[in-house]
This record gives structure tokens, C-alpha cells and sequence, in this order.
């Protein structure tokens, strides 16, 4: 199937058949009422717009979630080069959240 799409219609399909699982788990184990139109839209939506972000997720050492933070980036980007931009991004918030938070002056190696 991937041959025959284009890389935007996979991950349409992908988000499709990723909405269709979870409002059958919401029908069926959680008995919840919701709307599967409006729940597959949000989910297309949701994949097209992660492909236009990088975003990073800054932890402290016992796992705590100190910040999340995300960024509209130009074009496609292979994932590997995608994976290295979100660590850099990280590294930048980091540094920023340090600087503000316990005025530590961070040196960034380049």
C-alpha cells in the first residue's frame, strides 16, 4: 500500500484506521458516547500537524516533565534529521529554562 499512496495519503490512512481502533476501545471497553466523525477528523488533524512540527519534551533526572514545547519547521524532513533537530530544540529549551528558572549561565557546544 505504501507504493501506491503518496506520503500524505498514509498517514491520512494511518490516521484513519489509528481513529477507527480507539473509538471501537471507546465503544466497547469504556462505554463511552462520542462522535466517530468528529473523533477521526481530530485524529487527521493531529497526524497532518505533526508532520509540520519538531517538538521536544525536557525531563529532569527522576523522569519529571519540566516543559514541552513545540515548533512550525519548513519543509519534509527525512526522520533521522527530524529526530536531530527535536534533540537540538531540546538542548535550546533546556538551556533557556535553566537560565530563567535558576539563573545558571549554561554553555551550549557547538
Amino acid at each position: 500500500m505504501a507504493g501506491k499512496l503518496t506520503k500524505r495519503e498514509l498517514s491520512t490512512f494511518a490516521a484513519l484506521a489509528w481513529a477507527s481502533w480507539t473509538s471501537k476501545n471507546k465503544s466497547i471497553h469504556e462505554q463511552e458516547s462520542h462522535n466517530p466523525r468528529m473523533l477521526a477528523a481530530g485524529f487527521v488533524r493531529y497526524v497532518h500537524d505533526y508532520n509540520l512540527y519538531s517538538g521536544a519534551v525536557v525531563q529532569d533526572s527522576g523522569g519529571t516533565l519540566l516543559v514541552t514545547a513545540a515548533r512550525r519547521r519548513i519543509g519534509g524532513w527525512d526522520p533521522s534529521i527530524a529526530e536531530a533537530a527535536a534533540m537540538c530544540f531540546g538542548i535550546e529549551i533546556a538551556h533557556r529554562l535553566a537560565t530563567r528558572l535558576f539563573g545558571l549561565r549554561v554553555m551550549l557546544l557547538e
